[in-house]
């Protein structure tokens, strides 16, 4: 039965799959974080700079600048299929790094219902 199991089981769990599944590398991989109590807690790259999250996240920096050398402006997006699965912790720390490289950058949360980046970045939530 667990053989069966497991051979139905068609979800990726890890870098290897990415690349048998899709057939492209993968540019980073972020270790867990533990849920944060406060959102701005989720600036890792920022309150703890020498963590090994915050250095998964340079190294996802560093990839996305190889993967588009000769661009003269990137744009990435971060998204997934289902809510509270990182989007927000992962754009507000990439765009921290980015940014702690010297490199101008500009965050736009597109959630319309939920916006949560001014939470995590402590920005006021006025209009506009």
């Amino acid at each position: 039965m667990a053989f069966l199991i497991e051979y139905l089981d068609d979800t990726i769990k890890g870098p290897e799959d990415v690349q048998s599944v899709l057939g492209s590398a993968t540019l980073g991989l972020i270790a867990r974080i533990v849920p944060v109590a406060q959102p701005s807690d989720a600036l890792i790259a920022s309150e703890h700079p020498k963590s090994s999250i915050a250095e998964g996240y340079r190294v996802l920096r560093t990839n996305i600048q190889f993967a588009a050398l000769g661009n003269s402006g990137t744009s990435v997006v971060v998204t997934s299929a289902a809510p509270q699965e990182g989007k927000s912790t992962t754009a507000a720390n990439l765009g921290v790094v980015i940014a702690q490289a010297g490199k101008r950058t500009l965050l736009v949360d597109s959630d319309m219902r939920r916006p949560s980046l001014p939470s995590c970045l402590a920005c006021p939530t006025s209009e506009g």
